[in-house]
């Protein structure tokens, strides 16, 4: 239901904003983002980490690709500022 997957997403943006202050630097906001067309885009959920320092930016990254988090391999990738700060959540990753 779409109780259960908001109460999920919260639960994904809590914990992985709770071990991303922890481990990697002061983050700014999280995002969960499940995308429109999972099959055009290659994935189905993405998780948006922003940081306050572009240091602890790339500690995250350097740390979590390749990670597994319950059972996913993580691929971690920059964003765009531009289509975050637009909601353009959906773009091709590359």
């Amino acid at each position: 239901t779409a109780e259960r997957a908001e109460a999920a997403d919260e639960s994904l943006r809590d914990d992985i904003g709770t071990e991303c202050q922890n481990q990697y630097g002061d983050v700014v906001d999280v995002v969960v983002h499940v995308c429109a067309d999972a099959g055009a885009a290659g994935d189905i959920v993405r998780t948006f980490v922003r940081f306050a320092r572009q240091a602890s930016a790339m500690k995250a990254y350097l740390g979590l690709d390749g990670r597994y988090f319950d059972g996913r391999e993580l691929v971690a990738w920059f964003y765009s500022e531009e289509a975050f700060e637009s909601q353009q959540l959906d773009l091709p990753l590359t």
